[in-house]
């Protein structure tokens, strides 16, 4: 029985609190993710001069911190208007309706199109993309 109680108590996790050399002050917990999200949109995937599909997006851009996320609200029509620009130049060259899409080189390529000096390190994250015919 005993034996039975010394493995049971054995086998819980020990949650040991320190209070460090702070004197008990606990280290400030990391502020939460800033998300800024873009409508939906739709950019054509044009080869040689015919149009051969669409490439339907679903951005959300990370902020870093709050006062970032504040300066991409009020910019948020430049923002869109960057990402379109970023994903038809993506569509025109390395996308396909018969084809999977890169996720990871348009991520890329939008989060450059995207940079700007007053946005520090903030990045695009693809929340859906397909590429569709018709």
């Amino acid at each position: 029985m005993r034996q039975r109680f010394a493995r049971a108590i054995a086998a819980l996790p020990i949650v040991i609190a320190s209070t460090g050399a702070s004197g008990g002050a606990s280290e400030p917990a990391h502020a939460a993710p800033q998300y800024v999200a873009l409508d939906p949109f739709v950019v054509p995937i044009v080869d040689s001069d015919r149009l051969t599909g669409n490439l339907r997006l679903k951005l959300v851009l990370d902020a870093g911190d709050a006062a970032t996320a504040e300066k991409m609200k009020l910019r948020l029509p430049i923002l869109r208007q960057a990402a379109m620009g970023g994903a038809i130049d993506f569509a025109r060259l390395h996308a396909s309706p018969f084809l999977p899409v890169n996720a990871e080189l348009l991520e890329g390529n939008l989060t450059a199109a995207m940079a700007g000096p007053d946005l520090g390190h903030a990045r695009v994250l693809i929340t859906e993309v397909s590429a569709t015919t018709g």
